[in-house]
């Protein structure tokens, strides 16, 4: 499992970690893990290519979508 938001009241620090990893640091660090499902517009963790492809083919909000449409070359598979 990884992190798919990571949030921080305003005055308190956030150190954001990447990777297969990241859910572990995060919870190292003292961020609070909320339960799955809990916030619905939160669905997927996405640190590669394939995480994108997977998440765009389940549905992403207006935000990734309109972002998303305006792409002109495939998302790259990890390892290219």
């Amino acid at each position: 499992w990884g992190t798919t938001l990571l949030a921080a009241t305003p005055g308190r620090a956030l150190a954001p970690a990447f990777g297969g990893a990241s859910r572990a640091r995060h919870r190292a660090s003292g961020a609070a893990e909320l339960a799955p499902g809990s916030v619905e517009s939160v669905r997927r963790d996405v640190d590669t290519g394939e995480d994108l492809r997977v998440a765009l083919a389940l549905g992403v909000g207006p935000y990734t979508a309109a972002a998303s449409a305006s792409w002109t070359a495939p998302v790259p598979l990890a390892g290219q």
